[in-house]
């Protein structure tokens, strides 16, 4: 084995910078939370009665789904709607830039 040079361990850490900068922005980390976010509803929220609820509901108009929306998010647990206000928020702060013709994931 050959030792690197110094212009390979500069390039390796310069490298290593890059990649942990990236994987931190503030972009990464708005779509960090919306994972995080989905996951978590994902895994204490009952998704498939809660589609099958809403399709229910849905028959009834906009109101009712404003209803059921409403009172599914007062009666469930803190987490979950922890879960759901960060999620909104992510998903809100990565589609304005797109719609104001920003660079949204830069």
């Amino acid at each position: 084995m050959t030792k690197p040079s110094i212009e390979e361990r500069v390039m390796g850490n310069v490298a290593v910078i890059y990649t942990a900068r990236k994987l931190m922005s503030v972009t990464a980390l708005k779509f960090y939370a919306l994972v995080f976010s989905g996951a978590s509803l994902a895994a204490f929220v009952s998704l498939p009665s809660i589609a099958e609820n809403f399709v229910k509901v849905a028959e009834g108009g906009v109101g009712n789904v404003a209803l059921f929306v409403f009172s599914a998010l007062l009666s469930t647990t803190l987490v979950v709607q922890l879960a759901v206000v960060l999620g909104a928020f992510a998903a809100i702060s990565l589609v304005t830039p797109a719609l104001r013709g920003g660079r949204a994931f830069a």
